[in-house]
């Protein structure tokens, strides 16, 4: 189990950034791992026998790292600001930009569940309607779009599946979806990959991209050099998806869906 209230082991300061905080979580994992969020969060997840002490000679080694990665998000943040949800005017839906209009609902937040939100999507004419209360805007999309990416991804994915399989004569053991706020998708060692459900809202290349990129980590669970070569057999036109989606989805907070 992850330790769901983090310990702040901390300020730190540094000249390029100023100071910052390091919230350290308690997991299951054999090692540690740091993260730099898109909120400008530094979290340390270290397995339950590492010591505090230990954590701050690990989070000292890595300052230089840290800083690069409060600086970019920091930088990102300033060429992408993030508009309130009831201002935004597109969203992104198969890498096809959608208009996106909210229809306010006069009502209470309690009187008026999340699975009462009103949606109509016309994927001929490219708009989105949602009504909703203000308060709802974020739970109702991200509920839509998790409904839609279980419905849709499949069907995309599919084909690449069965041609990996051909080829490499390996597959997964289970494939899951389910929203994630720091990566595109996930293979572990026992061959299950998790794809985010953000994924629907990206172009049909890209959600390709992304799975052949962890079925690739099935053969090679790495970022190595036959790692990318393996990439290159499988997809020779990654790199140019890869571009895409880094470019269309400088972030994946939540508050982000909406573009």
């Amino acid at each position: 189990m992850v330790k769901r209230s983090p310990d702040f082991i901390g300020e730190y300061e540094h000249p390029d950034v100023g100071q910052y905080q390091v919230a350290v979580y308690l997991s299951r994992r054999k090692s540690l791992k740091l993260l730099v969020t898109p909120e400008c969060r530094v979290e340390l997840w270290m397995p339950p026998y590492f010591s505090l002490d230990a954590a701050r000679t690990y989070l000292a080694t890595n300052q230089p790292w840290i800083v690069r990665g409060l600086n970019k998000c920091r930088s990102m943040a300033l060429r992408h600001p993030i508009l309130p949800l009831e201002q935004r005017r597109h969203l992104l839906f198969l890498g096809e930009d959608f208009t996106f209009r909210w229809h306010p609902v006069e009502t209470s937040p309690s009187a008026y569940p999340k699975n009462l939100c009103q949606h109509e999507c016309n994927r001929a004419e490219k708009t989105f309607h949602l009504h909703c209360p203000s308060e709802q805007i974020l739970p109702c999309i991200t509920g839509l779009i998790d409904g839609y990416a279980h419905r849709l991804l499949p069907e995309i994915i599919r084909p690449v599946i069965q041609k990996f399989v051909q080829r490499n004569g390996i597959a997964p053991s289970a494939i899951k979806f389910r929203l994630k706020t720091a990566q595109w998708g996930s293979c572990s060692s026992s061959r299950i990959i998790s794809l985010n459900t953000r994924l629907v809202q990206a172009s049909p290349e890209c959600i390709c991209m992304i799975m052949v990129h962890e079925l690739c980590h099935l053969v090679e669970m790495n970022h190595s050099k036959r790692f990318y070569a393996l990439m290159d057999e499988e997809m020779p036109g990654w790199r140019a998806a890869d571009k895409w989606l880094k470019a269309k989805f400088p972030s994946l907070r939540p508050d982000t869906i909406l573009f």
